[in-house]
């Protein structure tokens, strides 16, 4: 009975100390991922594009993040720990990040609509990115859906990006 109460306690201690090696839930989600971007927007009655572009996405100290693009654009924002992994965060973008997003899309939409457009309302539907469970691969999902006018005709458009990458964390 000793035995297998000694192999009971370094099977424990084992996993104890595994458990301390897992930076990603224990200490939070920081570090930066560099990620190959899936993006498409698709606008009623005008068409669709899309693309694969690259995307560093950075999540900082005290619910911070921001995301540079391959041509250089920066958004930025806060994020608030989804469940209880400590893997996962719910992200929302700051006010002059959010205005610059609806800006580009609304000047990508006027490309694809050959008419000016208008953007009267942006939905957030889902923004979440997470790590997996080894702390190597992160993921990026976001998905808007808006409503506006192109050439004075009322119309909708949706923007969906998924990214997938590797996870540095410090």
């Amino acid at each position: 009975m000793g035995m297998r109460r000694a192999v009971v306690v370094a099977v424990l201690v084992g996993a104890f100390a595994l458990a301390m090696e897992r930076p990603v839930a224990a200490q939070g989600l920081e570090g930066t991922a560099v990620m190959a971007a899936k993006q498409k927007l698709a606008v009623r009655r005008c068409g669709k594009e899309g693309g694969i572009s690259g995307l560093t996405f950075t999540v900082g100290a005290g619910g911070t993040w921001n995301a540079e693009t391959d041509d250089a654009t920066v958004f930025a924002g806060t994020s608030t720990p989804l469940g209880t992994s400590g893997r996962k965060l719910e992200l929302t973008f700051d006010a002059g990040s959010l205005a610059a997003f609806v800006d580009a899309l609304a000047s990508d939409a006027t490309s694809l609509c050959g008419a000016a457009v208008i953007v009267e309302t942006a939905e957030r539907e889902i923004f979440r990115f997470g790590v997996n469970r080894r702390g190597t691969k992160a993921t990026l999902v976001l998905k808007y859906r808006f409503t506006g006018q192109a050439g004075g005709q009322p119309g909708t458009a949706t923007f969906k990006l998924k990214a997938k990458g590797t996870w540095t964390a410090p």
